[in-house]
């Protein structure tokens, strides 16, 4: 796996909560009906050829997100639409929605 795709517990935390903040788009975030649009929303996906694409498959790459105040001044659909983007493994998705979990469920307790 790539090394800059590994994420530190930090950058997970730090993902987790900005998540929980409402401050990132996740592919993962678009109804199954708009996944045709995932090229259209992470523009850099479009422009990726098939040797690129392979390694993410390599990696495990499930996902991309990007932060929305990175979003273009333009939307499709209701979705926005980047000219950046990261990608994220299973591993660090799933780490990062159980802390969006446990932050969702701590302040539903409050």
């Amino acid at each position: 796996m790539g090394k800059d795709l590994v994420m530190t517990p930090e950058e997970i935390k730090e993902l987790a909560t900005d998540t929980f903040k409402e401050k990132v788009f996740f592919s993962t975030m678009l109804r199954e009906i708009d996944k045709h649009l995932l090229t259209s929303i992470f523009m850099p996906v479009m422009f990726m050829d098939n040797i690129q694409i392979k390694q993410l498959e390599k990696d495990e790459v499930v996902g991309f997100y990007e932060y929305f105040e990175k979003a273009l001044p333009r939307s499709i659909n209701g979705y926005p639409m980047f000219m950046s983007m990261k990608s994220i493994t299973k591993d660090d998705l799933e780490k990062v929605q159980e802390l969006v979990e446990k932050l969702t469920d701590a302040a539903a307790a409050v």
